[in-house]
Formats: structure tokens, sequence, C-alpha cells
């Protein structure tokens, strides 16, 4: 029989659990299937709010390259050289002659 070490799990649902387990209610292989499923629920858990903070960090680099593109525009626009929208803005010759594509330049 697979022993669990229960003061490992804090929370009031599975405390509950243990104690329907204590008084002989709940078999120990359905104790066993309980403790997988939570173990499964918690690990969703963290892949979903780590998939939610890859995302907010994918939207702010997202938006800052939107913001270095809006800036290259605007000084391809007051017709600076090239070269200085690169220095400045931290894109390549590539991306600033796309932009200057775009822009209509």
């Amino acid at each position: 029989s697979e022993q669990v070490e229960e003061s490992n799990f804090k929370h009031p649902k599975v405390q509950k659990i243990f104690d329907l387990i204590a008084k002989n209610l709940v078999s120990p292989q359905e104790k066993a299937r309980m403790i997988d499923e939570y173990n499964w629920e918690e690990l969703k858990k963290t892949e979903f709010d780590k998939g939610i903070k890859e995302g907010k960090l994918e939207g702010k680099l997202e938006g800052k390259l939107e913001e270095k593109h809006a800036m290259a525009k605007t000084m391809l626009q007051k017709g600076l050289d090239i070269k200085m929208i690169c220095e400045i803005s931290q894109l390549s010759e590539a991306e600033v002659l796309h932009l200057q594509s775009e822009v209509g330049l």
C-alpha cells in the first residue's frame, strides 16, 4: 500500500478527504486516486499560471517593438538618416528599410 505524507497537503478539501480516510470511509485506492487527481489539478493550475505570465511577457515585448516601429516611422518621415534611426531605435537596417516602404518613402 502506498503511503502519503499528509502534512504536505494543506488545502482544506484535501484535509477533509484525509479525515474521511481516517474514519475508514474511503479506501486506500480511492485515497490514492483522489491525491492523483489533486496533484493533476495543481499541475494544470501551475501550467496555466505559467502560460498567463508568458503571454503577458510576450505582449509587453510586442508592445515595445510596436513602439520602436512607430518611433522609427516618425524619424523616417522627418528625414533622419537610416543608420541614425537604427542606432536610436535599436532596430536592424532591414527592419527600418521595411518600415520605410510601409510609410511610402
